[in-house]
Parts: C-alpha cells; sequence; structure tokens
C-alpha cells in the first residue's frame, strides 16, 4: 500500500497489523486489562463477553510497516483495539454510541458511515485538526461479532468514501 493513505486499505491494514504483530504488541487478556488512551476509557467493558481481545498500543512503526510507510512517529495509528465475539448479540451496539458522542461534545466532527460491504455494519468517523497540517483521527468500526477502536495522527487530508 504505496502513496496516499486510503481509509478503507488503511483499515485492513491495521487489523491486518493487529493481528499479525499482537505478539510483538502485546496481547490483552480478556479480562484485568485498562485500556490507557483516555479517547477510549471505559472501552475495557466489552471484553467481558469477547472471545478475543487484542490491544496494541503507542505503536506506530509497527503498524505503518504493514502500511509501507516512513517511520514518522507522528504518523499512523498509536493505539488499537479489537474485540472479537462468538456470536451476534454479544454486545449491545448501542452502547458504543457514547464514544462518538463525547468526541462531538469535545469539538470533533464526527459522522456515521454505514457499511456497503457488512449489511447492518456501520462506523464512526471522527476528526480534528491539529498543528503543522497534521490531523487526529478515530475510527469506531461496530460489527455485529467485533468492534474495533483506532486513534491515529497524519499528516494528510482523509479522501475516505466510507465503501469498506
Amino acid at each position: 500500500m504505496h502513496g496516499r493513505w486510503n481509509r478503507t486499505a488503511g483499515m485492513a491494514a491495521v487489523v491486518m497489523a493487529v493481528a499479525c504483530c499482537a505478539p510483538m504488541a502485546g496481547l490483552a487478556q480478556r479480562e484485568g486489562f485498562t485500556v490507557r488512551d483516555p479517547l477510549f476509557a471505559g472501552v475495557e467493558r466489552f471484553a467481558k463477553n469477547a472471545v478475543s481481545v487484542v490491544q496494541v498500543e503507542k505503536g506506530p512503526v509497527t503498524l505503518e510497516r504493514a502500511e509501507g510507510k516512513g517511520s514518522d512517529g507522528r504518523h499512523g495509528a498509536s493505539d488499537v483495539y479489537v474485540y472479537e465475539f462468538e456470536k451476534e448479540g454479544a454486545y449491545d451496539p448501542a452502547e458504543v454510541k457514547p464514544y462518538a458522542d463525547r468526541l462531538g461534545a469535545q469539538g470533533w466532527s464526527c459522522e456515521t458511515l454505514p457499511s456497503h460491504r457488512k449489511p447492518g455494519a456501520y462506523r464512526y468517523k471522527c476528526r480534528r485538526p491539529l498543528a503543522d497540517g497534521y490531523h487526529e483521527s478515530v475510527d469506531i468500526v461496530v460489527e455485529a461479532r467485533q468492534l474495533v477502536f483506532v486513534h491515529g495522527i497524519s499528516n494528510h487530508e482523509d479522501n475516505d468514501s466510507g465503501d469498506w
């Protein structure tokens, strides 16, 4: 994946990087771990019914390698939390919305994007500009059997169409 960041391909790269690099970055236990990213405070609650939880914190170099990017420490995903569930209904999707609402209340620009490829799945996409042309982003992907929380920083415009 070279060139500009494609959010759909980038999200896949992040999830693949989490799956392939979890032992290097740290695999979280289903219970008893703490989410350190203050933007995701409280998401530990979803681990209760999860069959697996993968947690990668502050790992931009590892994730950038999966994206084919350079090693700029301010670029790439820095915090990723993936919750996998054995069956649908293991968590209530309505319990995810307050995390996006909290970002909106803090001045982030947030929107909800439905998946065109996975019926019933959707994503909360939140962005805010930083200094020096950088942008901070949060993506919360809500699927029937998976939840993904991604917090990252990049130095490009997001041209995501939402067709994931």
